[in-house]
C-alpha cells in the first residue's frame, strides 16, 4: 500500500503490532507489504507520522541539449540514468546537476530519495529541446521560417540558405524568437538547408516548403538510370514473391505478396502505370512544376531499381554520377508499412569525390510512404514532422500531394488504397561546390522495399 505520511509509527492487525516491509522500487511514492497472515477477519490500524510532501512525486522539467540541467531534489541520495541523459552528473546536498547530452525528445531518468526508514524513486521527466528550433510553415507561398533559442545565452552568427551567397546576420537572445522569409531563388522547391555558423557551433536546420515554384531558368539534368533497373513498378506485388528470409515459425510477418498484414492476409494492390508513361513525352516526364524525370513509355520495359532484404531483389545500389549539383529530386516508390513507422526504412546517400556525403534518411511517415496507399493524418496519433511530398498517380498520371482527399476517400486506421499505385517526390539538398562521385540507395528495415524510378540533378 501507498505510505501516506513522512514516516510509520506502527502497524497493528487486530490489535497486535505486526512487522512490515519498504516494497523495492517504489516509483514516486513509497509503498510498503504488510505481513497480515491468515485470519478470518482483519481490524488494520496504521499510524502515521507527519504528513507526507505530495509535490516530490515526480518532476518535469526542460533543458535545451548541451545546456547545463541544475534540480534541486529533497532528500536524495541515489541517481539513475538508463537513457544516458547527462553527462558528468552529480547528486550532491539535495542537488542533481549535469548537461544534457541524450537524445532530444522526452526522456526519464530517476532519482532515489530516502526519508527516516522510506525510499523510493523520483522519475525525473526531461524534456530534451534542440538548442536551435526550426518551425517551418509549410503552407506559406514562401519559405517562412522561425528560429527558437532554447539556450541561455544569445545565438549570433551568419545564416545561410542553401548553397546561395546571400548570408544574413543574425542575433537571437536566450529564449528568444525571430521570423525569416524568403523567396526563390534563394529558397527552392522542396527541402531548404539552413546553416547558422557562431563562433563555438554550427546548426543545421531544414525547411521543407512544396509550394515554391523553381525559377524558369533552372537547369535539370536527368539521370540515365537504364542500366540500373532491374523491375517493373508494377510487379511489386505478388502473390508467393517474398519467400526468403522468413521465420520458419509461426509470425505476424508480411505476407509473400509483399504487402498486407495479420488483419489483411489476402490484400493485393495491382499497380499499373499506364498514365505516367502515357504522359512521357521524348524519354521525359515533365511535373507541373517543371521538373523533368527521365523514364519510358514503352509498356513491359523496366522502370525502377528496386531495393529490399528479401532476397528478390540486392539491399543496395550505387549509380554514378558526375559535375556538380545543388539539389537532387527523386522519383521514390516503395512498400512499407504501419511496424515500421517512425524509424529508418532506408537511406539515399550522395558521396562526393573528397569522400564526403549528404544523407536523406528514408522514414514512414515523414517521407516514404506506401505506393499503394495514402495515410492517416491527424496531428495527434497520428503525425508526421514533415508536409505530405506531391505523389503521382501511377495509373493517371495526376500529381497532388493528398490523393485520398481528392478522391474523396475516408480517412481510417485501415489501409487507404490508391488504385494503380502512386510514385513520391523526394528531394536532397547538395553541396554544389563539390564534385559528385555516386549516390546509394539502401534498403534496412525488414520487410520493406524501396525503388527508385528516376533522378534530377539541379545544375548550377
Amino acid at each position: 500500500m501507498e505510505v501516506r505520511g513522512n514516516e510509520i509509527d506502527y502497524i497493528k492487525i487486530n490489535g497486535k503490532q505486526t512487522r512490515y516491509q519498504i516494497l523495492e522500487p517504489s516509483i514516486g511514492i513509497p509503498r510498503i507489504a504488510i505481513e497480515a497472515g491468515v485470519k478470518e477477519n482483519y481490524d488494520i490500524e496504521i499510524a502515521w507520522k507527519g504528513k507526507r510532501d505530495k509535490s516530490s512525486q515526480e518532476i518535469q522539467t526542460e533543458v535545451a541539449s548541451g545546456n547545463h540541467l541544475d534540480i534541486r531534489i529533497e532528500n536524495a541520495v541515489e541517481l539513475y540514468d538508463p537513457q544516458h541523459i547527462l553527462t558528468e552528473a552529480t547528486l550532491s546536498e539535495n542537488r542533481l546537476q549535469g548537461t544534457a547530452n541524450g537524445v532530444e525528445g522526452h526522456r526519464t531518468l530517476f532519482v532515489k530519495c530516502r526519508k527516516n526508514d522510506l525510499s523510493w524513486w523520483i522519475p525525473i521527466n526531461i524534456h530534451i529541446l534542440q538548442p536551435l528550433e526550426i518551425i517551418n510553415n509549410p503552407d506559406s507561398d514562401s519559405l517562412k521560417f522561425m528560429l527558437v533559442n532554447h539556450t541561455g545565452k544569445a545565438i549570433k552568427g551568419n545564416m545561410q540558405i542553401n548553397n546561395t551567397t546571400n548570408v544574413e546576420n543574425v542575433n537571437i537572445p536566450a529564449g528568444g524568437r525571430q521570423t525569416f522569409t524568403y523567396q526563390t531563388p534563394i529558397a527552392s522547391m522542396g527541402t531548404n538547408r539552413i546553416t547558422v555558423s557562431t563562433p563555438d557551433k554550427t546548426y543545421t536546420l531544414k525547411a521543407i516548403n512544396w509550394n515554391l515554384q523553381n525559377p524558369a531558368s533552372t537547369l535539370y539534368d536527368t539521370v540515365s538510370m537504364d542500366a540500373y533497373f532491374n523491375d517493373e513498378v508494377n510487379n511489386i506485388f505478388a502473390y508467393g514473391k517474398y519467400k526468403s528470409p522468413r521465420w520458419p515459425y509461426t509470425t505476424l510477418c508480411v505476407p509473400t505478396q509483399g504487402m498486407g498484414q495479420w488483419c489483411h492476409p489476402n490484400d493485393l494492390s495491382p499497380i499499373e502505370d499506364t498514365g505516367l508513361r502515357s504522359k512521357v513525352k521524348n524519354g521525359i516526364f515533365l511535373m507541373p512544376q517543371g521538373i523533368p524525370f527521365r523514364t519510358s513509355a514503352t509498356e513491359g520495359k523496366k522502370n525502377i531499381a528496386f531495393t529490399t532484404l528479401w532476397d528478390n531483389y540486392p539491399d543496395s545500389l550505387s549509380i554514378a554520377l558526375h559535375g556538380k549539383a545543388s539539389k537532387a529530386y527523386l522519383l521514390v516508390a516503395a512498400s512499407t508499412y504501419h511496424m515500421q513507422s517512425h524509424c529508418l526504412n532506408g537511406t539515399i546517400t550522395v558521396r562526393y569525390k573528397d569522400g564526403t556525403e549528404n544523407v536523406l534518411e528514408l522514414v514512414l511517415p515523414e517521407n516514404l510512404l506506401p505506393l499503394d496507399q495514402d495515410i492517416f493524418i491527424d496531428n495527434a496519433a497520428f503525425y508526421s514532422n514533415d508536409p505530405r511530398p506531391y505523389r503521382i498517380r501511377l495509373k493517371t498520371g495526376e500529381i497532388d500531394t493528398y490523393h485520398a482527399g481528392k478522391l474523396k476517400k475516408q480517412m481510417s486506421n485501415n489501409p487507404i488504397y490508391i488504385e494503380g499505385g502512386m510514385a513520391t517526390l523526394l528531394d536532397l539538398p547538395l553541396d554544389s561546390d563539390k564534385e559528385l562521385d555516386r549516390l546509394y540507395l539502401k534498403t534496412i528495415a525488414n520487410e520493406v522495399i524501396i525503388g527508385l524510378m528516376s533522378v534530377t540533378l539541379v545544375r548550377d
